[in-house]
């Protein structure tokens, strides 16, 4: 029996040390395997003792997960490919950065842009009731905002650079966050025989941002000077 636990030591002390070989392909490509390489790769043993760590080519460089790098682990594993041919940008590489579209290319910032042009439409609501006011008590349209008591120097907001009334029109100029020579135009429509007022809002923005038809109060893609 002692001579039985003997040999059976000696074969455990003696086992051989793990063995993994490198192989490189024709196309640079690294596999960890623990069978020979092909004739037509280049082959590096990669040795892996006890319970010490991976090599340190394959642990450090070829990094994988830690849990994978345990050796009594490694050899469950599936061959490790790593492809040295990814091509990288040159740091000294000079990319031309483009603005992006002010209308709006993507579906995303089509709804964020019509948002914005919702809510500086909605900002314009005071102005749209003064002016309905104005027309119920002096019987025409405001030609100015100082006719509705209010100061043209001040009508700008985050969004709107400046606002006039013409030819009943509230004409909301927007800022160059929305592009060049953007504009909300909102008109009154008399409806329910003339008692009530039905503004209609048309801004100067392709259909990729706004509705062709005026939607509730949202604004209508319209191209203007």
């Amino acid at each position: 029996m002692r001579s039985k636990l003997i040999i059976l030591a000696l074969c455990i002390l003696s086992q051989p040390t793990l063995a993994y070989y490198k192989c490189t392909n024709s196309n640079n490509k690294v596999t960890y395997q623990k069978y020979p390489c092909s004739e037509e790769s280049k082959e590096t043993a990669v040795r892996v003792d006890g319970d010490e760590a991976v090599h340190k080519e394959y642990n450090d460089i070829y990094s994988l997960p830690n849990a994978d790098r345990n050796p009594r682990t490694v050899r469950k594993l599936k061959p490790y490919v790593y492809d040295d041919n990814i091509e990288l940008p040159d740091d000294n590489e000079k990319v031309e950065k483009t603005e992006p579209d002010n209308e709006g290319t993507s579906y995303q910032r089509a709804l964020v842009l019509r948002s914005k042009i919702y809510s500086a439409r909605a900002s314009l609501q005071p102005i749209m009731m003064a002016s309905a006011m104005y027309y119920v008590t002096e019987g025409e349209w405001p030609r100015s905002l100082s006719d509705i008591g209010m100061d043209e120097s001040s009508m700008h907001s985050r969004d709107i650079d400046s606002v006039e009334l013409a030819e009943q029109q509230i004409i909301a100029k927007l800022n160059a966050s929305y592009g060049i020579n953007k504009k909300i135009i909102v008109t009154p429509h008399w409806v329910m025989s003339g008692t009530n007022i039905e503004w209609h809002c048309h801004a100067n923005f392709s259909s990729k941002v706004l509705p062709e038809s005026s939607i509730g109060s949202g604004c209508q893609s319209k191209a203007f000077d």
